[in-house]
């Protein structure tokens, strides 16, 4: 009988201890190791920007500053519209969050930001609410910030870009080299004007 006595409470120990280590690994953790384990992630995300995901989009979006609920959306919407999490941080990281949210409520999709990020310009953002609006985007005046205002100090590269000019078009006015030119350099000239 003692030992089935001493085997009773082997199993029922064994039973406690089980049932101590299952609560603890199903417990929630503590605000204090969510947030290491948020700046670890941002800290990762930084140093490999190519590994981010549509959860690090969300995490930078409420950081930010738009709420949950919104960059919930915002992340769903991209991914509609095919937009990859490595091209929304890279949107982000150049033009802002709110630009990313006036753009994918826009409905941009994944090529034209991949457009504007390489030529380094920023869309009309004005222009691109209106759509956005239009969408059912809630966007106050008051969240495009002065680093994303199309014509804005920093905003973009738009200011250091070439004139666009027309197909065929010639950033400034050919004239025809003069005869004199032409002789120096041993050219000879026909009655069309062009080298013989």
């Amino acid at each position: 009988m003692t030992v089935t006595v001493i085997c009773v409470v082997g199993v029922v120990v064994l039973g406690v201890i089980a049932l101590v280590g299952a609560w603890s690994v199903a417990s929630p953790a503590s605000a204090g190791a969510r947030d290491a384990d948020a700046r670890r992630r941002r800290t990762w995300v930084t140093q490999h920007p190519t590994e981010v995901n549509s959860g690090d989009i969300h995490a930078a979006l409420v950081v930010a500053g738009l709420p949950r609920a919104e960059a919930a959306q915002l992340v769903a919407r991209a991914r509609e519209l095919g937009v990859k999490p490595f091209t929304m941080w890279l949107w982000i990281q150049q033009h802002g969050a709110d630009a990313l949210q006036v753009v994918v409520g826009a409905d941009l999709g994944h090529a034209e930001l991949l457009g504007h990020l390489g030529a380094g310009t920023v869309p009309d953002l004005q222009e691109l609410r209106v759509f956005a609006r239009l969408n059912g985007y809630d966007l106050p005046e008051t969240r495009l910030t002065a680093r994303t205002a199309p014509g804005a100090a920093g905003a973009s590269a738009a200011a250091a870009m070439p004139q666009v000019l027309p197909v065929g078009g010639l950033p400034a006015p050919v004239r025809p080299a003069s005869e004199d030119v032409l002789a120096a350099l041993d050219f000879t000239v026909d009655d069309d004007g062009l080298a013989a």
